[in-house]
C-alpha cells in the first residue's frame, strides 16, 4: 500500500484577498500587481466610457495613469503631466485612437499635428522649433515592450579542486526591443558643462516596460550610434535610435547597458552551426 500524501502546507499571500468592486484604477492594485497580469480578466480594465475604444488605447490609457500617478509623487523634473493629461483626456474622450505606426507630437499640453508615421528629421524639427527638451511628447511609438531581464550565475569550483575551469553564465531574454544607458553614462557624453551651454538631448517620452521584477517607468531619448572595429575604426554610419534612460551610474554587478537591435540593424548577422 503506497504511503499516505502529507497533507499541503497551507499558502501564504503577501497580499490580501480582494473582496470589493472591479479594480480599474492601477493605483489601487496590491503591492506587486500590474494591469498586465496575465490573471485579469479584460472588463476588469475597462473604465466608464472604453466601450467604444481599442483594447490597445484601453492598455495605454492605464500606463499613462500609472505615469501620472507616479510622477505627481516623485516630481515632475521635465514637465511631462500637462502632456500625459492631455493625452489621456482625448484618449478618453475618443478624440486619439492608438494605432501602430502612427504617433503624434504633444507640447505642454497641446497636440502639435494628426497622426503620422515616426520621422527622425521631422522630430528634431519640432524639438528644435519649440526650442524645449522637456515640454515634448512623442506618443504612439510602440517600445513599451517587454525589457530584458538580466541574470549572471558563476560556478566556481571548490577550493581544493584548483585545476577545475571557472564559468560565468550570462542568461537574458531573447529579442531585446531596445538600447539603455545609465543616466551617468548620459552625463559623461555629454562633458564636464553638461547641457547648459551645450546642446540639449531631445527627449522622445517616457514609457513603460514590464521587467521580472514589475513595470518601470523610464524616459527615452534619441542617441546616435556607430559600431567601432578592434582598431577603433568606424564601420557604419551614424544611426540614430531611440534609447531608454536608466536612472543613476552603472555599479558593479548592476543591470548591465544593452544594444538593443543596433548590431542586426547596422550589420549582416547569421551563424554557422556546426562550423
Amino acid at each position: 500500500m503506497p504511503p499516505k500524501r502529507p497533507p499541503r502546507p497551507k499558502k501564504t499571500r503577501p497580499w490580501t484577498k480582494w473582496t470589493g468592486s472591479e479594480l480599474t484604477d492601477p493605483a489601487k492594485l496590491s503591492r506587486g500587481w500590474h494591469m498586465n497580469e496575465d490573471d485579469l480578466e479584460i472588463d476588469q480594465m475597462r473604465f466608464p466610457g472604453s466601450e467604444e475604444l481599442s483594447w490597445d488605447t484601453i492598455q495605454r490609457v492605464h500606463q499613462l495613469e500609472a505615469m501620472e500617478t507616479e510622477l505627481a509623487s516623485a516630481g515632475d523634473e521635465y514637465d511631462r503631466l500637462p502632456n500625459i493629461e492631455a493625452i489621456l483626456e482625448a484618449y478618453k474622450s475618443g478624440k486619439l485612437d492608438w494605432y501602430t505606426g502612427l504617433v503624434t507630437y504633444w507640447s505642454k499640453g497641446s497636440r502639435i499635428c494628426q497622426p503620422r508615421p515616426f520621422d527622425w528629421d521631422e522630430f528634431e524639427a519640432i524639438s528644435s522649433h519649440y526650442e524645449d527638451h522637456k515640454g515634448l511628447w512623442t506618443e504612439g511609438l510602440n517600445i513599451s515592450e517587454n525589457d530584458v531581464s538580466y541574470g549572471a550565475i558563476t560556478a566556481g569550483p571548490c577550493r581544493i579542486y584548483t585545476k577545475l575551469t571557472r564559468l560565468t553564465l550570462a542568461l537574458r531574454l531573447p529579442g531585446v526591443p531596445k538600447m539603455s544607458i545609465y543616466q551617468g553614462d548620459l552625463k559623461m557624453l555629454l562633458g564636464p558643462f553638461g547641457g547648459t551651454i551645450g546642446p540639449q538631448i531631445p527627449v522622445i517620452c517616457m514609457s513603460t516596460s514590464q521587467t521580472c521584477n514589475g513595470p518601470v517607468t523610464r524616459q527615452f531619448i534619441e542617441i546616435e550610434v556607430t559600431i567601432l572595429d578592434q582598431g577603433r575604426q568606424r564601420m557604419t554610419a551614424w544611426t540614430r535610435t531611440t534609447c531608454c534612460l536608466n536612472p543613476g551610474s552603472w555599479k558593479y554587478k548592476s543591470i548591465p547597458r544593452l544594444d538593443g537591435p543596433i548590431v542586426h540593424d547596422l550589420l549582416y548577422v547569421a551563424s554557422a552551426p556546426d562550423n
